[in-house]
């Protein structure tokens, strides 16, 4: 039986480009590959793991500031990065929050750790008949640590992302500097989706 796996999702985050990517795999509901029900468990099971799946790909665009009163918890997993941040929006304008920031070098020798506290503002929403664009910029104050230079030290970053979209395209850049005694490190981002 074909079902949606959300732990392979988070796990394949921005292979191909998106957010998150949903693929499909094979796993038995039980270990005779069957639910506890019998042979309809799977099949009822199947649309919650599609719900499922559907809200994590939602957010295939998410954003450092969705709307006033919402708190946005996010997660970005690639092959030699991950972040998780929890932010708090009292207006659609700005949001704060903290969150951990973990990088490794291409062949493994080099990993650093930051765990920050972050302030997000947008600049500037354009909201168009068939369109919104949007630029936010952002500021952390954190602590580093790494395999590369002893104990921890006070790490800074500074961001900004630009993103334009209608109901069937999205486009965003994004472009974030990380700074400590130790380091320098930055990060440019693109990414493009479009809705069948």
């Amino acid at each position: 039986m074909k079902s949606l796996d959300p732990v392979a999702a988070i796990r394949d985050a921005d292979r191909d480009g998106s957010d998150v990517c949903i693929r499909p795999v094979t796993a038995p509901l039980s270990p005779r590959g069957r639910g506890a029900g019998g042979e309809g468990a799977g099949r009822q099971a199947l649309p919650v793991l599609v719900a499922l799946a559907a809200a994590l790909a939602a957010p295939a665009h998410a954003r450092p500031i969705a709307y006033t009163g919402a708190t946005t918890v996010m997660a970005d997993v690639g092959s030699d990065t991950r972040e998780f941040s929890v932010f708090h929006a009292p207006s659609f304008r700005w949001s704060a929050g903290g969150g951990w920031h973990a990088f490794e070098s291409g062949d493994g020798a080099t990993e650093r750790e930051i765990a920050y506290l972050r302030g997000n503002r947008l600049l500037e929403r354009w909201n168009l008949p068939n369109a919104q664009a949007n630029v936010f910029v952002w500021g952390s104050i954190g602590r580093a640590t790494g395999n590369d230079f002893d104990g921890s030290q006070a790490a800074y970053n500074a961001g900004f992302q630009a993103d334009y979209e209608t109901l069937r395209f999205y486009s965003m850049v994004k472009s974030e500097w990380w700074h400590a005694d130790a380091f320098t490190h930055r990060m440019d981002t693109a990414k493009l989706g479009f809705a069948p």
